[in-house]
């Protein structure tokens, strides 16, 4: 146990890492040098540099460090762990990449978007998998929530800061970079979901309704992967029947619909998309105790 706690930390760790290097490059190298804006702290901390002339990095250090103390205050232990770490690493690779200047080699506005919304996207996708968050607008919601919005959800509040970054980019740094914004905050969303949620082995969820199970049921067990059987009934028919369930790569789903069509072409199928897995049987399944914050 102490073996696989050890390994889970020293992996939580090089996910931080790489997803904080992720983000302070695509910040400091991609997406200020090209004068774009983004929602979140990042574009706070930019459109106030324009106003108050103190450079981005600091501002955003100095509002990661607040968020903190906020969160201890208003959150509770366990929501500054998954902060914690992200705030001492985050703001100070942001201000390395600043110093030594190391920009994106292109001119086009576009092309920047669009990397830095994948580069961002893939790197905050990293550390909410791990179960960490950068301390940003997310948490600024979740005590905005706790102290004064408290019928407001989540989402409502994190929409309305998000929000309002944009709008000030529009005033601050014009409509263009605004457009720019939004182009980079919805790629960067999905592909921090699809990182967070999705990205790694492919999984899906096979059930089958069939009077001739036990074939199909072999046959699954045969690819090496388990089967639950479940009696269902019918609503329309009153019917009692047999319902097979299984966990399948893409693979063996292909093989098994196959020998479905074979057995059975009169078999009721239904195939659901798994974004994750947990068991300590199989070796395509993640073990839950990796997913303990430490």
């Amino acid at each position: 146990m102490g073996k696989i706690m050890d390994k889970s930390k020293v992996t939580d760790l090089g996910y931080i890492i790489i997803g904080c290097l992720l983000n302070a490059y695509a910040l400091a190298g991609i997406l200020e040098p090209a004068g774009l804006a983004t929602s979140g702290y990042q574009g706070i901390a930019i459109v106030l540099e324009k106003l108050i002339n103190v450079r981005y990095t600091y501002i955003y250090y100095l509002f990661s460090i607040i968020t903190l103390i906020l969160a201890y205050k208003f959150l509770g232990k366990k929501d500054v762990v998954r902060i914690i770490v992200v705030t001492l690493i985050y703001p100070n690779l942001i201000l390395v990449f600043d110093k030594i200047n190391l920009i994106f080699p292109s001119n086009n506005v576009m092309l920047a978007t669009i990397y830095f919304g994948v580069i961002s996207g893939v790197g905050s996708g990293m550390l909410y998998r791990k179960g960490y968050t950068f301390g940003g607008t997310d948490t600024l919601s979740k005590i905005l929530q706790k102290t004064v919005f408290k019928y407001a959800t989540l989402a409502e509040l994190l929409m309305v800061i998000n929000g309002l970054t944009i709008v000030a980019s529009y005033f601050v740094l014009g409509g263009e970079v605004v457009l720019y914004a939004i182009i980079n905050h919805v790629i960067c969303t999905k592909l921090l979901d699809y990182v967070a949620c999705e990205w790694g082995t492919k999984l899906y969820r096979l059930e089958v309704i069939t009077p001739k199970y036990e074939g199909i049921r072999d046959y699954i067990l045969s690819l090496g992967r388990g089967v639950t059987l479940y009696e269902v009934v019918g609503g329309y028919t009153g019917e009692v029947k047999i319902k097979i369930s299984s966990t399948v790569s893409p693979k063996q789903l292909v093989q098994i619909k196959s020998k479905i069509a074979e057995i059975d072409t009169e078999a009721f199928v239904e195939i659901t998309h798994i974004t994750s897995v947990y068991s300590t049987s199989g070796s395509r399944f993640q073990n839950i105790s990796e997913c303990k914050i430490n």
